[in-house]
């Protein structure tokens, strides 16, 4: 059971690494914690013995916000929004809430932690995400130079923030990076053609005449 928690643990830490460096195996990552984190509530439903004060609702409460996080650190859709709040979080934090009402003489620090870090996710902005896993210039200073994909998608996430201004920068940061990628002078080299380009530009356009709708180029 511990041996559960433990590999979803080292899984998670690894993905993010995996993801700050570009590097191929994130899915693959990704989905090992998550089952390890769903195998776990499964089985912990039945066995009487708890792993860290995790009782048999807390394993699920665990297991719908880890499914929570891995959504919205990858911005992969989570449900119609309710009064303004996609579904999704608004269904984990009734579950919370439930949870420290009926079991508030036996939480876990485990549940507790993914519910904070799941809150703190949720108010975070996309952009900033976007921007901490893929830009950062403390580990690609380098690739940012032809990483014109991550620029366009940080692009699209200013632009739908409101942030016109500063998508704009990103946008021409994502030509540039186009461009300098197609000399072929960098170390790193991306998969390029003349249907890129027109997208980055008409993505240009849709931000300073409000018309951009089809989101950000996907590589992969």
């Amino acid at each position: 059971m511990k041996a559960l928690l433990i590999t979803a643990l080292i899984s998670f830490l690894c993905s993010i690494v995996f993801r700050l460096m570009h590097w191929p195996g994130v899915a693959l990552l990704i989905l090992l914690a998550l089952m390890c984190v769903l195998t776990f509530s499964l089985i912990n439903s039945f066995v009487k013995k708890s792993v860290w004060k995790i009782s048999i609702f807390g394993g699920w409460v665990l297991a719908a916000w880890t499914i929570y996080i891995v959504f919205r650190s990858f911005y992969w859709y989570c449900g119609p929004r309710i009064f303004g709040i996609n579904s999704m979080f608004l269904f984990n934090s009734i579950l919370t809430i439930i949870y420290l009402i009926t079991q508030s003489k036996q939480l876990s620090k485990t549940v507790l932690t993914l519910s904070v870090l799941g809150l703190l996710l949720h108010f975070t902005p996309s952009y900033k995400i976007c921007y901490f896993f893929d830009l950062n210039e403390v580990i690609n200073k380098e690739f940012n130079k032809v990483n014109f994909s991550s620029w366009d998608k940080y692009s699209w996430f200013l632009y739908i923030r409101g942030e016109k201004e500063e998508a704009l920068k990103a946008n021409q940061k994502a030509i540039d990076a186009y461009t300098y990628n197609d000399t072929g002078v960098s170390n790193y080299r991306l998969r390029v053609d003349d249907e890129i380009l027109t997208q980055l530009e008409n993505h240009k356009r849709g931000i300073i005449n409000d018309t951009w709708e089809d989101s950000y180029i996907r590589m992969f």
